[in-house]
C-alpha cells in the first residue's frame, strides 16, 4: 500500500481482539478495514502473517531509518 499503517498477527486468536480494535476506529469514522490472510501478506510480504487491520489515513516510512535497519539486521 503507498500508505497507511498495519497491525498485523501472526495467532490466528489474536484476530477477533484486532478486529474489535479496528471496529473501535471504523465507528469514528476513520478509514479501516480488515486485512484477510492473503491481504495482508500480498501488502507486507511477509508469509506468517495470518491477518490484521489496515488503518488508511496513516503510516510513514523514513527511508534513511529503513536501509539502516535493515543494514543493522544484515550484520
Amino acid at each position: 500500500t503507498p500508505s497507511g499503517w498495519i497491525q498485523g498477527s501472526v495467532k490466528r486468536d489474536h484476530l477477533g481482539w484486532l478486529e474489535t480494535r479496528m471496529r473501535e476506529w471504523q465507528t469514528r469514522g476513520a478509514d479501516v478495514k480488515m486485512l484477510d490472510t492473503a491481504e495482508i501478506q500480498s501488502l507486507t510480504g511477509c508469509q506468517r502473517l495470518v491477518g490484521g487491520w489496515l488503518d488508511n489515513r496513516a503510516g510513514q516510512l523514513h527511508p534513511l531509518k529503513y536501509i539502516r535497519g535493515l543494514t543493522r539486521a544484515a550484520l
